[in-house]
């Protein structure tokens, strides 16, 4: 069955519709084009063949739709109004009978044709078909190499770093634990529960003695709140989207330029490095150990989303590696859990200050333009937009050219004399240069 879905893709000559192609264009080529998780070639051949004339619903609705009010992209969301209620729980697709696995395969089809008759119309009238055609569809191609390819994982860095982070949890746990505060706090805690089980009851009362066991749990919003807001007496500087308190970690972040004592801002940043070394071992550890062993050696393969933001920048998701932790000491522990092979370099590229140049091309702003076009530095000219009358010693250049000789400072349109000689600012700079 493999050999003739391969087959057929080769052979093939019409144009495929997608949705989330990079998702379904992956499972075929890792199933049917690769002989083992490290065939390159099959890769390579694979992808050629599967990406030669598709489209991407998906892509296309997202495009269409085209708003930074967010979208929901799924199929099922996309197709409601043609197609009703007709998805089924494929998670598990031996536990569908054959004719019920048909049943939603044709509707998957016609679903996505609905959506690609729905809502390309819309995507050129809104004249974003060389984006769809020139940057969306052969960023697929590359997404899905990079998919199957995967990322080399040191196995043996990444039991290190879970043994030094596991230490690191015990150690914020137990100086948290500790503190006086949270023993009062644990105090509010234990009296709250008693009133609470105590109101259920109409005769007999419990005491505050049975519910000594409850302990302080930094992992709990609530009971954050309570030690932040009710013993501390910290300012409730951030709410939730309920309107509550906020007392998560970048909450607390600035709770610490509040903090009027060094054991309370020790307290904090305790709470702060539990909070942030729990997230790893709950998030990125366990990705990390499922690493996919290969011949030579563990990869991580995730999953890159176009049109997955807000923004327009790509998602990732299992596990999501935009949100691995840098510029900071987990940072470090965990990029050190990445590893090339013998020969082999990792090298990155990153586009420079990509918002602040659009941003310049679409104002059209004189200043933001000079940044790319003569070289100066953005954030100083900016500072002297905002802050110049405290900077008297500091003049934002002319639109003029200006040169600069022997220390003396002139214009273009000026006139030298020099030994009984008339110059133009070009050419008295050419003299000297």
């Amino acid at each position: 069955d493999l050999i003739a879905i391969k087959m057929f893709f080769e052979r093939y000559r019409g144009i495929v519709i997608y949705h989330n192609a990079t998702f379904d264009i992956k499972h075929i080529i890792y199933n049917c084009f690769m002989k083992d998780p490290l065939d390159k070639v099959g890769m390579l051949h694979g992808l050629e063949v599967m990406t030669k004339s598709i489209h991407d619903t998906k892509v296309i609705a997202y495009l269409a739709l085209n708003s930074t009010a967010g979208n929901e992209l799924g199929l099922k969301v996309l197709a409601q109004p043609y197609m009703g209620n007709w998805g089924v729980d494929v998670t598990d697709i031996t536990k569908l009978s054959i004719d019920d696995l048909l049943k939603y395969n044709i509707g998957d089809c016609v679903a996505t044709y609905y959506v690609f008759n729905t809502y390309l119309p819309l995507m050129l009238k809104d004249d974003q078909k060389d984006i769809y055609e020139t940057i969306m569809i052969p960023s697929i191609k590359l997404i899905i190499q990079m998919e199957l390819h995967g990322m080399p994982i040191d196995m043996d860095q990444v039991l290190i770093t879970e043994h030094t982070l596991k230490e690191l949890e015990i150690k914020y746990l137990t100086d948290i634990m500790k503190h006086p505060k949270v023993k009062d706090a644990e105090l509010i805690i234990q009296t709250q529960t008693m009133h609470s089980a105590n109101a259920k009851l109409k005769t007999k009362q419990h005491p505050l003695s049975n519910f000594k066991h409850l302990e302080f749990n930094p992992g709990s919003p609530k009971q954050l709140g309570t030690l932040l807001y009710e013993v501390l007496k910290l300012p409730e500087i951030d709410l939730t989207p309920t309107g509550s308190p906020a007392s998560g970690a970048k909450t607390i972040e600035k709770l610490v330029n509040h903090a009027t004592s060094e054991d309370t801002k020790e307290l904090l940043n305790n709470l702060i490095g539990l909070s942030k070394v729990t997230k790893i071992l709950g998030t990125f550890i366990p990705a990390f150990l499922g690493a996919q062993e290969k011949a030579d050696g563990h990869y991580l393969h995730g999953s890159f989303n176009l049109g997955g933001t807000l923004s327009g920048r790509m998602s990732s998701s299992n596990p999501n590696l935009q949100q691995i932790p840098s510029n900071s000491t987990y940072g470090k522990v965990i990029k050190k859990c990445f590893k090339t092979k013998a020969g082999w370099l990792f090298v990155g590229a990153d586009f420079a200050s990509l918002e602040d140049r659009i941003n310049a091309l679409l104002t059209k702003d004189t200043n933001k333009l000079r940044v790319y076009t003569d070289g100066f530095d953005g954030h100083s000219l900016r500072a002297y937009s905002y802050w110049g009358d405290q900077m008297p010693d500091i003049q934002q250049a002319t639109d003029e050219k200006c040169y600069m000789v022997d220390g003396v400072s002139f214009k273009e349109s000026d006139t030298i004399n020099y030994q009984g000689t008339k110059y133009t600012g070009q050419q008295f700079y050419d003299l000297f240069n």
